[in-house]
């Protein structure tokens, strides 16, 4: 929630933003352009945390939270101007001005509140998209994520960055979940596919290759070789007599 005027710039997206305004975005780099250095600015913001909205909600999660159909999203969402957060904003004045009358339990209201109110003015949707996204348990996350990219041509570096997580964290997170390293369930995941699309299809060895999500034909023989003891080429010769 915003007074005074700026501009705010977040993966790429540019939002202009004046006096009342709400917007919502991932955890990210941004770059904030001030119009006006002689107009004071005032941001009012809030760290909406996976872990904080689980602890916040248990097991009453909004049910707008778990009924929205997908839609597609960016990094930063502006919501539509509207007289409830200005209104929200002012409120919470009144504790910042005498911080001792702040308690747990008022925290968790306002926090409480503030999601109640995105919800009743967020008539597109997107922003209710975004923080659902920090309902879904990370486990799920990083299952959505690695089937979503399966087959592309996506490094670990990246799978981890998608998750919000550390290389590190998202090995140890997938090996408790999938029961191996993420090399070895990717790598048997995009054989196991080629290997059908040799079979069952005519398409070319180069297409399934990289539909499969290998860039590199030689790696791609040399590993589909390893594992069904024939090269690609030699599985489609015996397919075709």
């Amino acid at each position: 929630m915003l007074s005074g005027r700026s501009t705010l710039i977040c993966a790429n997206k540019v939002l202009h933003l004046s006096a009342g305004d709400t917007v919502v975005m991932k955890a990210d780099n941004f770059v904030n352009q001030w119009h006006d250095e002689q107009t004071p600015v005032e941001f009012v913001g809030f760290l909406l945390t996976r872990d904080l909205l689980q602890c916040l909600y248990s097991h009453d999660i909004p049910n707008a939270f778990t009924t929205t159909t997908p839609i597609q999203t960016q990094s930063a969402e502006k919501l539509a101007a509207n007289d409830l957060m200005p209104s929200f904003a002012q409120s919470l004045n009144l504790y910042l001005k005498t911080p001792d009358t702040i308690n747990e339990q008022l925290a968790r209201l306002k926090i409480k509140e503030l999601i109640e109110l995105i919800l009743l003015t967020d008539r597109q949707g997107v922003i209710t998209q975004l923080l659902g996204q920090l309902f879904t348990s990370r486990e799920h996350k990083l299952q959505e994520v690695v089937q979503t990219h399966l087959y592309t041509n996506i490094n670990l570096e990246e799978l981890a960055f998608l998750c919000g997580a550390s290389v590190s964290t998202f090995t140890r997170k997938f090996k408790q979940t999938y029961g191996t390293s993420p090399n070895k369930y990717i790598t048997a995941k995009r054989l196991e596919k080629a290997e059908q699309l040799i079979t069952h299809t005519d398409k070319h060895l180069t297409t399934i290759a990289f539909d499969c999500g290998f860039d590199d034909l030689s790696y791609f023989s040399r590993t589909f070789k390893k594992h069904y003891l024939c090269t690609p080429s030699e599985l489609r010769k015996n397919e075709n007599h």
